[in-house]
C-alpha cells in the first residue's frame, strides 16, 4: 500500500484535481471547503445519492432497471463546512436568484423579450 493511499484513510477527506473525495463515513474537518479558510464550526449538511450503474447493465427491461435503480440506491448525509464569505455568497446567490424568478409579471415589461414594437400608426 503506497504513503497516499494510507494517508487518505486516516484522512477520510482529500482532493484529486477539481474533485473532492471522501470515504463513506468521513467526517469533514472544520475548513472551507472551496477555499480552505476555517469554517468556524458552520457546517453544511447536503445530501448525496450514490447507484451503481454497473448493476444496472444487468437488466434488460429499462423499466425494470429504473425501478430497481431507485431500490438499490444509497444516500449519504453529508457536513462540509463553509467559511463566512463563501456561506455569504451562497445565500447572496439563493435570495437574488428567487427574488428574480418570483417578481410580478408587470416589472418583466421592461425586459428586452416582452418590449413591444412600436406601431406604424
Amino acid at each position: 500500500m503506497s504513503e497516499s493511499v494510507a494517508a487518505q484513510r486516516e484522512v477520510g477527506c482529500w482532493r484529486e484535481g477539481t474533485l473532492v473525495c471522501a470515504h463513506k463515513k468521513a467526517v469533514w474537518p472544520d475548513r472551507c471547503v472551496v477555499c480552505n479558510a476555517p469554517a468556524n464550526g458552520f457546517k453544511l449538511k447536503l445530501g448525496f445519492v450514490y447507484n451503481d450503474p454497473g448493476d444496472d447493465l444487468l437488466v434488460s427491461n429499462p423499466a425494470i432497471a429504473v425501478f430497481a435503480s431507485i431500490l438499490r440506491r444509497e444516500s449519504r448525509p453529508v457536513r462540509m463546512g463553509l467559511c463566512k464569505v463563501h456561506r455569504t455568497r451562497r445565500w447572496q446567490g439563493i435570495v437574488l436568484g428567487s427574488v428574480r424568478e418570483t417578481r410580478p409579471q408587470a416589472w418583466r415589461r421592461n425586459d428586452r423579450a416582452y418590449r413591444r414594437r412600436p406601431s406604424a400608426a
